[in-house]
């Protein structure tokens, strides 16, 4: 009877009981988040196992880091925060850039972004990316390889959703601009 009701709490809830000591409900919120945790590692690092490590690491720091909660906001999003926070940690541990540039370019759904790698070359676009503030290739990690929509991106970043398009489109023309400049400056 106990854990049937557990069940029917809400993640919120849950994070509540584990701030009050409950660290074993842990495990609901694994089993509730670990496959989407899972997936979104993945498909930033391209390997199973490192994508298990970081999910791993993820929950560590949500049972770290669990009294920063607050609870006026979903778990999921704080989650997601923690996983990406993961995954961009391990990628500059490991010099991994290269593998982000990567998946923007194939993953990329707008004609904006892709032409930007249609009109350049690799290497030439990771420099360009490179040359970007830290806010802006976070911005455009966000919206192009975790695949944030405008309204996510606005609640996440406390913004409009025209101000999240109008930030998306100047640093694509930024990074555009970057690359005409090493171009122009090669020839």
């Amino acid at each position: 009877m106990q854990e049937a009701l557990l069940i029917e709490l809400s993640d919120e809830e849950i994070m509540s009981k584990i701030q009050s000591g409950r660290l074993e409900l842990l495990g609901m919120l694994y089993e509730r988040h670990s496959g989407m945790s899972y997936a979104h590692c993945l498909r930033i690092t391209g390997d199973a196992e490192v994508a298990q490590d970081l999910v791993q690491e993820a929950f560590l720091r949500v049972l770290r880091y669990r009294n920063s909660y607050q609870g006026n906001a979903k778990f999921a999003t704080w989650l997601h925060r923690i996983v990406r926070n993961v995954c961009l940690d391990y990628l500059k541990s490991s010099s991994r850039e290269s593998a982000i540039i990567s998946d923007v370019s194939t993953n990329s759904h707008e004609s904006e972004t892709a032409s930007i790698f249609d009109e350049s070359g690799f290497s030439t676009t990771q420099e360009a990316f490179t040359r970007l503030s830290k806010d802006k290739q976070d911005l455009l990690k966000l919206a192009r390889i975790d695949g944030c929509g405008h309204k996510e991106l606005a609640a996440r970043l406390n913004l409009s959703e025209g101000a999240v398009r109008v930030r998306i489109h100047r640093a694509i023309m930024e990074l555009k601009s970057i690359i005409t400049e090493m171009t122009e400056s090669e020839a």
